[in-house]
Parts: C-alpha cells; sequence; structure tokens
C-alpha cells in the first residue's frame, strides 16, 4: 500500500504537498513544465496564508477552539493534540447533523474518519495572520500552564498559543457548533482585524478592508475583478505580473499539450480518456495567440527584472533553469516567435527538454509507456493564484459583517 508521510515540523513542507496533491486530481493545473514554485510564490505574496486546500473561513476559528477545549494544566503535548484532533472530528460531526449539505466542509463525504483534518490545512494561515502567536507545528502545541490568579483579564481567555482576542466559542463546542460554517457577525469584524493587522500592505488586505460580493465573487481571475479598482500602485504591479506571468506561460502548456496530441495520435494509442483530437489543441493555442496579440504591447513593456525582483526571496529558490526557461518563452512572446511556435522546431525541442529536465525518466514525450497514461489537458488551465478559494474566504467575511444582529 502507498503512503505519503511527513514531518510535522515542517509545516510549509506539509501544506506544499497536501496542495501538490490537490493538483494531480485536476489535470488543467498539473505542473509538467516546472513553474510552480513562481505560481505559489505569487500566490504568497498576492495573499498571504491563503492555499489552494482552504475551504471555508471560519476554520479559522474552529481549529483555535478545538485545540483551546483540548487544552489544560495537566495535559501532555502528545495527549492534547490527540484530543485536539478528535475535537476536530466531533466538530464535523456536529456540523453534518445540522447542515449534511454544508459548501466546504472538511470531511463531508469521510465523515469522522477524514485523514486531512482542518488543523492540517490552516495551520500556516493561523501563524500568518496572527491567531497562531508563536512559529510552532501542531505537534509542538503544549497545555496551557498560566493559573487565573496570573492572569489579566484577556489572558484568562488564553489557552495555549492563541491570541488572546480570539472570540468566544460556541456553548458546547465541539458537540454543537452554532452557525455551523457561518461566521457571526462579530467572528467576522476578529478577522478582518486579524488580516488587517498581521498582512496590511498585501492585496488579500485590500480586499477584505473593502470587497464588494456583487463585484468580484463570481470573476474567474483577481485581474479581471479589479481591473477598474483604485489600489495602491505596489499591489497594482504585482497583479500585472501576476496576470502576465499567467497569459504568457499558457501558451508554453498549450505548444506542450499540442506536442503531446500529435505523439498520441503518431503512436495510435487507443484513448483512455475520450478520443485526442490534435485539432483541438492546435485550435486552442491560436486561440491564446489571438489573446497575445491584443496585449502585445503589454508584454513588451513586461519589466522582467522587476517581476523576478517582486517574488522576493523566493525568486532565490527558484532553480536557475527555470528561470532561464520563463525567461525564454517570454522573450519569444514579445518578439512573436511563440505566436508561431508550432511550426517553430526551436521552441519546440525548448519545451520538451524543459519536461525532460523536470520529470526525468517520467517525462510523456519520447516515453511511450508513459504517454499511454495521458488523460489530456495537461496543465492548460490559466493560472489564478487561489483565486477561487480566496474569493470563498472573503465571501464569508463580508457575509458575517453582513449579518449584523441576524444570530
Amino acid at each position: 500500500m502507498s503512503l505519503v508521510a511527513w514531518l510535522d515540523t515542517s509545516l510549509e513542507q506539509q501544506r506544499r504537498a497536501r496542495e501538490i496533491i490537490k493538483l494531480f486530481s485536476d489535470p488543467l493545473t498539473i505542473d509538467d513544465l516546472g513553474i510552480g514554485q513562481i505560481r505559489d510564490a505569487l500566490g504568497d505574496r498576492l495573499f498571504p496564508g491563503s492555499s489552494t486546500i482552504q475551504t471555508r473561513a471560519r476554520y479559522l476559528l474552529l481549529v483555535p477552539w478545538a485545540f483551546q477545549v483540548a487544552s489544560g494544566p495537566t495535559s501532555s503535548t502528545r495527549s492534547l493534540v490527540a484530543r485536539a484532533e478528535e475535537y476536530e472530528r466531533s466538530t464535523l460531526t456536529s456540523i453534518l447533523k445540522t447542515d449534511p449539505d454544508a459548501v466546504g466542509l472538511i470531511g463531508k463525504r469521510a465523515g469522522k474518519n477524514v485523514r486531512t483534518l482542518p488543523s492540517q490545512i490552516y495551520w500556516t494561515a493561523l501563524r500568518t495572520y496572527g491567531i497562531l502567536e508563536y512559529p510552532i507545528g501542531r505537534q509542538q502545541v503544549g497545555p496551557t500552564t498560566r493559573r487565573a490568579s496570573e492572569a489579566t483579564e484577556l489572558a484568562e481567555r488564553r489557552s495555549g498559543p492563541w491570541v488572546a482576542t480570539l472570540p468566544p466559542r460556541p456553548s458546547d463546542f465541539p458537540y454543537s457548533v452554532d452557525g455551523g460554517l457561518e461566521l457571526t457577525s462579530e467572528e467576522a469584524s476578529w478577522l478582518q482585524e486579524r488580516i488587517l493587522l498581521s498582512v496590511p500592505d498585501s492585496l488579500l488586505a485590500s480586499l477584505t478592508r473593502s470587497a464588494d460580493p456583487g463585484v468580484i465573487y463570481e470573476t474567474p481571475s483577481a485581474w479581471d475583478a479589479l481591473r477598474a479598482t483604485e489600489l495602491p500602485d505596489d499591489q497594482r504591479d504585482l497583479l500585472t505580473h501576476a496576470e502576465l506571468f499567467a497569459r504568457t506561460m499558457q501558451g508554453a502548456a498549450w505548444v506542450y499539450n499540442v506536442l503531446l496530441a500529435e505523439a498520441y495520435a503518431r503512436d495510435e494509442y487507443t484513448p483512455q480518456y475520450g478520443e485526442v483530437d490534435v485539432d483541438h489543441y492546435r485550435e486552442q493555442f491560436r486561440a491564446w495567440t489571438d489573446e497575445m496579440r491584443a496585449i502585445m504591447p503589454r508584454t513588451q513593456h513586461w519589466d522582467l527584472p522587476a517581476f523576478w525582483q517582486t517574488l522576493g526571496t523566493a525568486a532565490y529558490r527558484i532553480a536557475p533553469a527555470t528561470q532561464i526557461f520563463v525567461n525564454r518563452w517570454i522573450e519569444s512572446v514579445r518578439d512573436g516567435s511563440a505566436l508561431t511556435a508550432l511550426d517553430n522546431q526551436a521552441l519546440r525541442t525548448m519545451i520538451q527538454r524543459r519536461e525532460s529536465a523536470k520529470k526525468g525518466p517520467q517525462a510523456m514525450l519520447g516515453n511511450s509507456r508513459r504517454l499511454a497514461s495521458w488523460t489530456g489537458n495537461s496543465g492548460t488551465g490559466l493560472l489564478t493564484f487561489r483565486w477561487a478559494n480566496v474569493t470563498r474566504i472573503l465571501a464569508d467575511i463580508r457575509e458575517g459583517l453582513d449579518s449584523a444582529g441576524t444570530r
């Protein structure tokens, strides 16, 4: 039986591993050309604390509450975490009883047997927003040791490393969860404040402060949603970098898929997931070239050194070969050669070599055994940097703020 495992102390690696697993379930976001680090770095800059596996904002309170209930002066760290995990499962059961169709409920199908718990998904966000005050992992959360006689009024509400201003949990939590995954007005206001205090200069903070649900939540990308919105210059520049990176690199993905489709048809495989129509992929590439012609002035004036600088320290972790590949492709878009890439042997070879360098013996081009497993549309979806997940969190906060007096 195959098993994926990791050390609890490496929080960022845990989050990345789970996101990678999720990405493999979505053929539109598979990273065959190795640009995932850049995608993730941009997502972290735009929306700190976010991830592609977050679902609802109230988990940012449900998780601390579970650990608070589990905490006590006589608890060992090991027993505290085990109890907190059991309370997370009880929270799931309680919400399922009152709202079996709850949108974004983690473990809705698996029930109490769910393997990936909300605390494993939201731990980085809890740290980023200052809800968890210390940079520790789940397995490092210790019991409460402060005596009530030594505590201030706020500190009396503290349990372990959680911020003292955390809103009070519902009565009889986790065996009943009033409101389910819906934030109360008080909780929404508090969460809005945590984001504004912890990441004040981010686009996420700007949206948390003033986003209009009617304008952005059903828009497929942040740049489309915010095209006419006034933003600070640095946030607008970052959003422009993200858009141009997403739109230009989508062309490389379409070339890669054309190469796969041509090889698939040439080898006369019996498709496992429907017919493979080479013309379909070529047509999608031609649609991309039309989009590029429409924004060519913007791509030609794109400041690539500033783009890499925008990524900050993350840029130093991105392999030089990845940066070279991305720069070469973007330059081919700017000089127009990428628009005829299907007839450009140099660019076709560059794409094939990139896959080979990224995946080694698992590369599909030139490997008939691997090619036979191709399911189509490999990484062709437009990168949106967690926008769908972020807008769900923003919607929860906005709906909570608008619910004053209703609960």
